[in-house]
């Protein structure tokens, strides 16, 4: 028996390893020299002219028996001893996104490509879904990052906004919460942890917030002033709460602006004024108020 047998006629050819092959594999003969060939699995075209959809390609783990469990398809790293994504029960690569189906042909997730601009990951089923990196082997956690899209070199446009949504409700149901969660000692916490959040100079004059200190939104001044000062937030639509309890302010005054447009000053602080609330609207429209 050769080590393949084809089943089916022309119209769904299957080629098939014989039962007694172990780990069969797919794989091209070591390149003679130089880096290796890249190798496509491609499903079929549709005919030219026809308005047709191409072929899936359809990626399947093995099928269980009795109380067994579906295999899965994996990618590993060239040398198999490193997996870097596991698809429970069947993968579907298609033209428009990646679909996972668990053993018993059940979708679990979908990466879609919704049009030209716009794609999105959904997971299906009722159970708590989690983004997580595997605990380090050794020392230190690794950081991990999401990034949204940067705007192409010299075009003077926006970086994509990042947007980070909690389910909606349905009828009298609330909408989900959004829950910063760090890992503590004793268990979780929710800190809310940022960095360039504290403002310390110039003591009189114009300050002018850094983009790095203007995405904090909350902000600590501290300071003596040596003179009335304005802070500038940017002409754009955002919320900050300010600590203002580290200010000595000695008769000088603090204001806040945002365009064109100047807030009234803060004089003082007491007890219910060491927290000032800024909401900008862009076109030159700011509010204040103090708690």
């Amino acid at each position: 028996m050769s080590l393949f047998e084809r089943l089916g006629g022309f119209t769904a050819p299957i080629v098939q390893w014989a039962a007694n092959v172990a780990a069969p594999t797919f794989t091209q003969k070591q390149a003679a020299s130089g880096a290796g060939a890249t190798m496509t699995v491609q499903a079929q075209a549709a005919a030219i002219g026809s308005a047709a959809a191409g072929g899936i390609l359809t990626l399947i783990g093995g099928a269980p028996d009795g109380a067994g469990t579906g295999g899965y398809a994996q990618i590993s790293s060239s040398d198999g001893t490193t997996v870097f994504a596991t698809f429970p029960g069947t993968g579907i690569m298609r033209g428009n996104g990646v679909v996972m189906r668990d053993g018993s042909g059940g979708n679990t997730a979908l990466f879609s490509n919704n049009s030209a601009g716009a794609s999105s990951f959904s997971v299906y089923g009722s159970v708590t879904y989690s983004f997580s990196q595997n605990v380090s082997g050794s020392g230190a956690g690794r950081a991990w990052s999401w990034s949204t899209q940067s705007a192409a070199a010299a075009s003077g446009g926006n970086g994509a906004d990042f947007n980070l949504t909690a389910g909606a409700g349905d009828g009298a149901g609330l909408q989900g919460r959004f829950l910063l969660n760090a890992f503590a000692a004793g268990g979780l916490t929710n800190p809310w942890a940022w960095t360039n959040n504290t403002v310390t100079t110039p003591t009189t004059g114009t300050i002018t917030l850094s983009a790095a200190q203007y995405v904090c939104p909350r902000l600590r001044v501290q300071m003596t002033l040596t003179g009335s000062i304005t802070i500038v937030f940017p002409n754009q639509a955002g919320s900050w709460r300010l600590d203002l309890s580290g200010v000595t302010f000695g008769g000088f005054t603090i204001a806040f602006k945002s365009g064109s447009t100047t807030s009234a000053t803060v004089a003082s602080i007491t007890t219910t004024t060491d927290f000032v609330d800024v909401e900008t609207y862009g076109g030159n429209t700011i509010s204040v108020g103090t708690l």
